[in-house]
This record gives C-alpha cells, sequence and structure tokens, in this order.
C-alpha cells in the first residue's frame, strides 16, 4: 500500500481488504481495483487480484482487523475501507491531501518527524516504497505491479525511485517475501 496511488488506497471498499493474523497461509489480504494503464487509471479493470503478506505482518493484520470492528461499530454504512464517520470520499477528494493527513497522524502517533526543512507526503510513500523496493532488489515488474504503475514505466524509473536510497534491514523485512517461493515467504518471520 505504501507504494500505491492516494486514490487506490482511499477508494479501497469496505470488502476488499481482510486481515486474519490467525491464519496459517497468510494474514492481510488486499484485493487492488484500480489498476493503471497507459490510458490512465482504470476503475473498471476486470480480473481483481488478491495480494497477500506472510505471518512476519501478523502486527500489521492485528491493528487492521480492530480498524475494522471500531469502524463497523461507528460507522457501519462505510462503503470505503478507510472512511470514517463524517467524511465522504467523492470524486472531488483531495486523495493525496487525506492520504497525507493520515500519515502525518500516524507519524504524530509514533513520534516521528521528518528531517529539518522537509515534510512526508503521500507521495513521500509512493516514491520511498519503490525506491525501498528497488534495493532489495525486487524486480521492476514487481514494483510496477504494486505502485499500479504501467509496465515498463519511465515516469518511474526517472521521477520515483532514488538511486540514492541505501539498502536497509526495513526494506528487506517489507519485501524481500516477494522475492522468495511462496512456501517459503510464508514461513519466514525475519529477512533472511
Amino acid at each position: 500500500m505504501t507504494m500505491s496511488r492516494p486514490i487506490s488506497i482511499l477508494l479501497l471498499p469496505t470488502t476488499d481488504l481482510t486481515a486474519d493474523p490467525e491464519s496459517v497461509s497468510h494474514c492481510v489480504t488486499v484485493t487492488r481495483q484500480h489498476v493503471k494503464t497507459d490510458h490512465g487509471i482504470d476503475r473498471n479493470q476486470p480480473g481483481r487480484f488478491p495480494l497477500s503478506f506472510p505471518r512476519r505482518f501478523a502486527g500489521l493484520a492485528t491493528a487492521l482487523r480492530n480498524f475494522t470492528a471500531a469502524r463497523a461499530a461507528a460507522y457501519p454504512t462505510a462503503t470505503h475501507f478507510f472512511e470514517l464517520p463524517g467524511e465522504r470520499f467523492t470524486e472531488k477528494t483531495n486523495f493525496g491531501d487525506a492520504l497525507g493527513r493520515m500519515l502525518g497522524t500516524a507519524l504524530t502517533t509514533v513520534s516521528l518527524q521528518p528531517p529539518a526543512g522537509r515534510v512526508y507526503t503521500a507521495r513521500s510513500l509512493r516514491s520511498g516504497g519503490a525506491s525501498a523496493a528497488e534495493m532489495v532488489p525486487l524486480p521492476r515488474s514487481k514494483i510496477e505491479f504494486l505502485g499500479g504503475w504501467a509496465v515498463d514505466s519511465k515516469r518511474l524509473s526517472q521521477h520515483y525511485i532514488s538511486r540514492a536510497t541505501p539498502p536497509t534491514f526495513a526494506g528487506r523485512f517489507f519485501f524481500d517475501w516477494l522475492i522468495l517461493p511462496l512456501a517459503d515467504n510464508m514461513a519466514l518471520d525475519f529477512p533472511s
């Protein structure tokens, strides 16, 4: 999700994200609807696909399951996963700003701040995720797939991936399971 467009994240229907920390095979499954094509974002792309995470993300699954329960209790009629009481996501919503506010709240909650003179935005997630994945190294085709970029996207390589990004433990933790066989990455708790 860090690499997806704000519209892909915030328009995620309530039924398209499930979290099950106790599951043996996976703990979070995301079904994407919005797919980038050469002609823009196709909101009616046929053939949804699940994106499942291994059990090392059980903490994320627990948080998402708790969020789902809290949102369902407070706002049972919500149609989008991250929609909260008093909100209504429409085509006129500035999704970048909305995701930026969510990011700011999350960073404040864990007491993280950007370096002096810098600011973290929704694009920081998109660029940082792509750059971290590139350093794993994750195949470019998988980066395009996860971030919703067009195949062989020049914008991805020219504007989003920073060659100055160093390989990190966090990047490997988050992405290296995508380069392992399915049976191995489902059993992996920590990066190899």
